[in-house]
C-alpha cells in the first residue's frame, strides 16, 4: 500500500473514529450520570468481550461453559451443597452471588441478596444401571445437549450444578455450568481446584505486551492492519459454515484425551494450544462430512479455508477469582486431510495473526466498543468477521468447542447446529472423529520427530 493511501485511510479511521466514538461517549456519559443518581447499588459495567457471551440476552445458555468432574463412587448432594455454600461467601467467588442488570441499553454488575444455593445445585437422574456402561456416554451426552438449551433462572446468578448418580459401575458425575462473562476456562480451573482441594496448573501463559515501544509500533500499522482485516470480513464467500442456519438448536458431545499427549504434540510441534483445538475440530468434521460424500464432492463441498472465532487469554489474568479475562481470535483453519499438515498449516495462520499484533489491536478496537450499548454490540458480533465458529452467543453459530484442561485430561465439549449435525448419533460420531484425528496426529509427530524432521 502506498504512503498516500495509507495516510488517506488513516484519515478516514480518524473520522470514522470521532464519527462513532464521540455520541458514543456522549450518551454513556449521560447513563453513567442517571445511573449514579438512581441506581447506585449497580456495581461495574460489562465489558465488551463479556459482551461477546451476553449481547442477544443474558439468560441464553450459548453463553455457558459446561465442566464435567467424573468422580468414583457415589457422593451425596449434601456434600456438594455444603461444599458450593462455602466457596459462595469467599470474595473470590463473589460473581456467583451476583446477576446482570441492563440500564439504559448497557449490562452491569449487581449483587442478589439471599442466594440460596439449593436453588443453584440439583440431583439429576439416576444413570440407568440395565444399560451398557458404553451407553452411558451417550446418555451423558443428551443430558449436556438438553443443559445447553434450557436458560438459567431469570433474576438469579447464572450458575448451575446438577450431581448425576450411577454412572458406569456406581461413579458420579458433576456437571457444572456456568455463563461466560462469569468465568473464563481458568476461573473454572480454579474452581474446580477449590472445590476438590488440589491444585492445577495453567495451560497456556500469554505473551505480555513489552510496553510503549510495541504500542507505538502498533499505532503505527494500525491504519493498514484495519483495512486489511474489514477486507477480508467483508470480502468472504458464504460456504456451509457462514450461511444462514434455520435450526436454532443444536447437539453437543464430548471428548476426553489425554492432556499428556496434548502436551507431547505441543512440545514437538511447537504449536499453540488453541492451533492444536481448531485443527482437531475441522478434521473430525471433514471426516463427518466425508461419510456421504465421495472425495470429489467434499473437497468441491468444504472452503479450502473455514473462518473461526477462538477465545484467546489476555495477559495479567487473575488466576484465583472468577472472571472473564480472555479475549478473541479470527484465525483461518485449513480443510486438509492429514492432521499434521492441517496443524502446521493452522499454526502458520495463527502465528501471522498474533505476530502482526491483530490479537493487541482488537483488545484496542474493544476498549472503543465498550462505549456502544448492547444493541450496537449485537449488530457488531453478529458480523462474526466472516466466521461462524466458535464461542459467541449469536443463536446461528455453526459449531462451537470448549476446552477444559484439569489433572491430567483434556476435556473438549463439541456443539453444533442441526443443520450441520441433525442428531444427537451424529455428533457422537463427531467427537468419535475427533478423538480419531488426535490418536493420528499424535502418531505421526511422533514418528516425524523419530526420524528428526523439523515440525515447528
Amino acid at each position: 500500500m502506498s504512503p498516500i493511501k495509507t495516510c488517506l485511510l488513516a484519515l478516514f479511521f480518524l473520522f470514522l473514529y470521532l464519527s462513532i466514538s464521540i455520541p458514543l461517549r456522549t450518551y454513556k456519559a449521560i447513563v453513567t450520570f442517571f445511573r449514579l443518581l438512581t441506581r447506585r447499588r449497580l456495581g461495574t459495567q460489562l465489558t465488551a468481550y463479556d459482551a461477546i457471551f451476553a449481547v442477544d440476552d443474558v439468560t441464553h445458555p450459548h453463553g455457558a461453559n459446561v465442566t464435567l468432574l467424573f468422580f468414583e463412587g457415589e457422593i451425596t448432594l449434601e456434600k456438594v451443597v455444603a461444599k458450593v455454600e462455602e466457596l459462595i461467601k469467599l470474595d473470590n467467588f463473589s460473581k456467583l452471588r451476583q446477576k446482570m442488570v441492563n440500564f439504559g441499553g448497557y449490562f452491569y454488575w449487581s449483587e442478589v441478596s439471599n442466594v440460596r444455593v439449593e436453588d443453584h445445585v440439583r440431583m439429576g437422574a439416576r444413570f440407568d444401571p440395565l444399560l451398557e456402561e458404553e451407553e452411558h456416554d451417550g446418555v451423558l451426552n443428551r443430558f449436556l445437549s438438553g443443559e445447553m438449551i434450557a436458560p438459567f433462572r431469570e433474576g438469579s446468578p447464572l450458575w448451575n450444578v446438577t450431581l448425576l448418580p450411577g454412572y458406569k459401575c456406581g461413579g458420579s458425575v458433576l456437571v457444572i455450568r456456568i455463563h461466560h462473562t462469569y468465568a473464563d476456562g481458568y476461573s473454572q480451573n480454579y474452581l474446580v481446584d477449590c472445590l476438590l482441594g488440589v491444585r492445577s496448573g495453567y495451560f497456556v501463559k500469554p505473551k505480555k505486551n513489552e510496553g510503549w515501544r510495541d504500542s507505538l509500533s502498533l499505532l503505527l500499522r494500525s491504519t493498514r492492519m484495519m483495512a486489511t482485516l474489514y477486507q477480508e470480513a467483508l470480502a468472504a464467500p458464504t460456504n456451509i459454515y457462514t450461511c444462514p442456519k434455520r435450526a436454532t438448536s443444536g447437539v453437543i458431545a464430548m471428548a476426553t484425551l489425554p492432556l499428556s499427549t496434548y502436551k507431547m504434540i505441543r512440545r514437538k510441534t511447537d504449536t499453540h494450544f488453541a492451533s492444536i483445538g481448531m485443527s482437531l475440530m475441522i478434521g473430525a468434521l471433514r471426516r463427518f462430512h466425508a461419510e456421504t460424500m465421495t472425495p470429489t464432492e467434499l473437497e468441491s463441498y468444504l472452503p479450502k479455508l473455514v473462518g473461526i472465532m477462538h477465545a484467546l487469554p489476555k495477559p495479567g489474568h487473575p488466576l484465583t477469582k472468577l472472571v472473564n479475562h480472555w479475549g478473541v481470535g479470527l484465525f483461518k483453519i485449513p480443510t486438509l486431510a492429514d492432521p499434521l499438515e492441517r496443524l502446521i498449516k493452522t499454526e502458520e495462520h495463527f502465528k501471522s495473526y498474533t505476530g502482526q499484533g491483530y490479537d493487541e489491536l482488537l483488545h484496542v478496537l474493544m476498549r472503543v466498543l465498550g462505549w456502544a450499548p448492547n444493541v450496537v454490540l449485537k449488530k457488531f458480533f453478529g458480523l462474526n468477521f466472516g466466521t461462524s465458529m466458535g464461542f459467541t452467543s449469536v443463536p446461528a453459530i455453526t459449531f462451537a468447542t470448549a476446552v477444559y484442561t484439569h489433572a491430567d485430561l483434556a476435556s473438549i465439549t463439541l456443539y453444533a447446529n442441526r443443520d450441520i449435525v441433525p442428531d444427537q448419533a451424529g455428533m457422537d460420531r463427531v467427537a468419535g472423529y475427533l478423538r480419531d484425528e488426535f490418536s493420528e496426529l499424535a502418531k505421526q509427530v511422533d514418528h516425524a520427530y523419530k526420524r528428526g524432521l523439523k515440525l515447528g
